[in-house]
């Protein structure tokens, strides 16, 4: 029999511990699951998004938490999901800030082992980009503020290049955007916030599609008047000079001595080009009004007030149109006003303008009469009320506004502080 040496012993009782003992060495290495490298959210909307991972290795399944944005704490200690997907639907809120960590799990036989290190925190920041109103060439965007955001990055969709580009940085919620008539643009915005000096941004808002659209312009009070000798002027629109005459009819927006904007008015009120003139060559005449009972849209009397910015102590705005001689009475908030009357009125006339700015009903403690406007060095003031004759439309009155019983009786049971933008 051939004896064995020493070294050959060894090396056989090595081979023989190995096998012995490989069941249990390859159990406890497969006792911890691995570590999620990468979480992404998509289809994220006002309340609810898809979370995606990677895959860990011996991984039997994966716990979703919901976490502190600041300090990654498990918020509730227990997981909001479970599944063996490496995906899940997660409920959102709007203006809400969400933080989501995934951590995998093993599960061996009776025993479940969680992996003590989660996935990098994903953070979801529900977002709605909307239309808030339209002007001519323009379109005024809103969102929903998210908490905790340090601002708000908007992006337009470059046709050429593929992709979206920055537009602007913000710190509002609303931001106003030039669209060409006709032409349609592509936006979409996330939030960020400063961590440890860095912007980190958040998920992305709804891909919003816009179109350009042309509305009415909105005037504002206008007065007649014409040329008092022949002049050379310039066309607001072409940069080129025109001789214009002696006499030629014009609309203004105010009285002045220098440079003025000037658009001439022809019989039968067509209006025509607008050019720049000299103020001390016009004699002026009385307020122009626009041909009776023709009051703005709906549509461009909430982009006018909207887009305005205007905002009011109460939930009611109200907006002379001295232009068009009617009053409009709005429900909402700031960029949020809904028209919900209009009523036809009389405004001042030759013996006294009505006061053009922002005012608020008052209490004169006056039933008859609702005043915006008061001098306190004068002890006067302009009011609405209701009519005094037959006229029920026109420049007429000394300033004050007036209205049919049924307005007047809607307007007194408005709250008084109640903006009243006169215009």
């Amino acid at each position: 029999m051939r004896k064995l040496s020493l070294k050959r012993i060894r090396g056989l009782l090595l081979v023989a511990f190995v096998l012995a003992f490989a069941p249990a060495l390859l159990s406890s290495a497969a006792v911890k699951p691995g570590f999620v490298e990468t979480v992404i959210a998509t289809d994220v909307t006002g309340t609810r998004a898809t979370l995606t991972w990677t895959r860990a290795k011996n991984a039997t399944g994966y716990n979703v938490y919901l976490v502190d944005s600041e300090t990654s704490e498990i918020i509730g200690g227990k997981p909001i999901a479970t599944t063996t997907d490496c995906r899940c639907v997660v409920a959102l809120r709007p203006g809400r800030m969400f933080s989501f960590q995934i951590f995998a799990y093993l599960q061996n036989g009776r025993k479940t082992v969680e992996n003590e290190e989660g996935s990098p925190p994903v953070d979801v920041e529900p977002q709605t980009l909307r239309v808030l109103c339209y002007g001519n060439g323009y379109a005024y965007l809103e969102w929903d503020e998210t908490e905790k955001a340090d601002g708000y990055i908007l992006y337009r969709y470059n046709k050429k290049k593929g992709k979206y580009k920055k537009l602007q940085t913000l710190q509002d919620t609303s931001c106003l955007v030039s669209i060409p008539e006709g032409e349609s643009y592509k936006y979409m915005l996330r939030s960020y916030r400063i961590k440890k000096g860095k912007r980190v941004l958040s998920t992305k808002s709804n891909e919003l599609k816009v179109k350009g659209k042309k509305l009415e312009v909105v005037h504002g009070r206008l007065w007649q008047a014409w040329l008092n000798r022949d002049v050379i002027a310039k066309d607001k629109e072409t940069g080129e000079n025109v001789a214009l005459k002696k006499g030629t009819r014009v609309l203004v927006a105010y009285h002045a001595s220098g440079p003025i904007d000037a658009t001439l008015l022809f019989s039968g009120g067509q209006q025509g080009s607008t050019y720049t003139v000299n103020g001390s060559y016009l004699n002026y005449g009385e307020l122009y009004l626009a041909p009776s009972y023709t009051y703005y849209s709906k549509n461009q009397a909430e982009s006018f007030i909207n887009c305005g910015g205007y905002t009011s102590k109460t939930n009611y705005l109200i907006w002379i149109s001295q232009y068009t001689g009617s009053v409009h009475f709005f429900v909402g908030s700031q960029r949020r006003w809904k028209e919900q009357r209009v009523a036809q009125c009389i405004i001042g006339g030759p013996m006294g303008h009505t006061a053009v700015g922002q005012y608020e009903l008052l209490d004169r403690g006056d039933p008859a009469h609702i005043y915006f406007y008061w001098n306190p060095y004068k002890e006067w003031g302009q009011a609405f009320h209701g009519y005094l004759d037959r006229n029920t439309w026109g420049a007429l009155s000394y300033g004050c506004v007036r209205l049919s019983a049924a307005d007047f009786a809607y307007l007194k049971r408005l709250p008084y502080g109640t903006k009243v933008v006169s215009y």
